[in-house]
């Protein structure tokens, strides 16, 4: 006995309605499903069925499969070669930076070091200092703190003046040449104290020391402060 067509089987479009019509293959692994998709149907609805949606199912899946294997026949090479360059330049960026961090590295701990030895001086404690003024011995303290450092951490060494780096050539003059100049900071290694004295001693200021330590070894040992409110120089 026969079986009925579905509408459409003959002469029309084929029998499934919109909602059964499969989704854009996203990459349409294998024939295998355009196989089993017919014999589904074949199962479902018999033979017409089976042959309406094998044309349409057919004409989609073989287009997309010509698609996409054209696609990588043409261009499986060219993405293989272009991962592998991507690969290894990866591998080649990673080590030039790692190369690059360790030259900079080096270049700052090398340049350090030089400033370190072209800055070493016979320096100052802060026990020295504070018996100096103490026993009244004349003594000119100077605070070489950049404005910023001043300005979030506004305290001095009691009577101390401030001058910057920047102001050593039109004000040396107003410096004394006669007793002690010290200097303070508050970096490390008492770098802007000791640059600023070499400055001092070439203008003939011999008698000019960093205090080591800076302002922060002042503090630590609970000497007195004062808050920066003195005019300059």
């Amino acid at each position: 006995m026969s079986r009925a067509a579905p509408t459409g089987a003959r002469g029309g479009s084929p029998a499934y309605s919109e909602g059964c019509r499969p989704p854009i293959p996203r990459r349409l692994e294998t024939v295998a499903d355009f196989r089993s998709e017919s014999v589904a149907a074949f199962r479902r609805n018999g033979w017409p069925t089976c042959v309406g949606i094998s044309g349409r199912l057919g004409s989609e899946y073989a287009l997309w499969i010509a698609i996409s294997e054209g696609v990588g026949f043409l261009f499986s090479n060219q993405l293989e070669s272009m991962m592998a360059l991507f690969d290894q330049a990866g591998e080649w960026i990673l080590v030039t930076a790692l190369i690059g961090i360790a030259i900079f590295i080096g270049h700052k701990f090398h340049r350090r070091q030089q400033v370190l030895r072209e800055h070493r001086m016979a320096k100052i404690s802060t026990d020295e200092l504070k018996d100096m003024m103490d026993g009244g011995q004349p003594v000119k303290i100077i605070d070489v703190r950049n404005l910023l450092s001043r300005e979030t951490d506004p305290e001095s060494i009691p009577g101390a003046i401030h001058l910057l780096f920047e102001e050593i050539d039109h004000r040396k003059d107003e410096l004394p040449r006669d007793h002690e100049v010290i200097l303070y900071c508050t970096c490390p290694n008492d770098i802007s104290s000791a640059r600023t004295a070499l400055k001092l001693k070439q203008h003939g200021i011999q008698r000019v020391r960093p205090l080591e330590g800076g302002l922060d070894a002042w503090r630590e040992r609970r000497y007195p402060t004062e808050r920066i409110d003195l005019p300059r120089l």
